[in-house]
């Protein structure tokens, strides 16, 4: 089992393109796409990074700019009123400053999921790691990244860009069959990985 486990660990990492830690199979990377609003069929699609992207904003931060603005944030999924909860999050970061520029969301159910997405800015600025609730597992709650359009772009050879990279989910022991939400910024000369989990306090 060891020997399937580092076999399907080193394809991973021969097909993403990225070092993977030694893993059991239990907790072996499912790997998913990016997604971002798409205006002309209003609704969410599958970032390609392989296509060319037209009309790259001027309003992009270089990456000669080396700060990141990140917040995490627990939601809450057990909260009353989800979709009133997580607008006024939103609605609290839209005024943070300086801007933010990743959004790492943790215990957010369906109906604040789906909430999210109907956010026109959202919809406008911002790639998400899950545009659907298929990750909404046994407990009907999730994690969420978000990355803003106005520092991430979604190639990986636009010079003097930060570019999204990889994003996968990481299993790990857990009462409540929590997962870390992990991803790959990368930038000219190296990259980074971010994880997005929550470490509750389990009976």
């Amino acid at each position: 089992m060891k020997l399937l486990s580092y076999l399907r660990t080193q394809a991973l990492e021969w097909w993403q393109g990225l070092p993977l830690p030694a893993l059991d199979r239990d907790s072996s990377p499912t790997f998913q796409t990016w997604s971002k609003f798409d205006e002309s069929s209003c609704q969410w699609a599958i970032v390609d990074s392989t296509s060319t992207q037209e009309n790259l904003s001027e309003d992009i931060v270089p990456a000669s700019d080396p700060k990141l603005v990140l917040i995490t944030w627990n939601v809450d999924s057990a909260a009353p009123r989800p979709e009133a909860r997580i607008s006024a999050v939103i609605s609290y970061i839209q005024r943070v400053h300086p801007a933010v520029d990743i959004l790492f969301f943790q215990e957010v159910s369906r109906p604040a999921l789906l909430a999210i997405l109907a956010i026109p800015w959202i919809r406008e600025h911002w790639y998400l790691s899950d545009a659907d609730t298929v990750n909404c597992r046994t407990q009907s709650f999730t994690s969420v990244t978000l990355m803003s359009k106005s520092r991430f772009t979604e190639l990986n050879s636009i010079p003097n860009r930060i570019s999204l990279g990889p994003v996968w989910r990481v299993k790990y022991p857990s009462h409540f069959d929590r997962d870390a939400l992990c991803c790959d910024i990368l930038l000219p000369s190296s990259s980074s990985s971010l994880p997005n989990s929550v470490l509750p306090q389990e009976n």
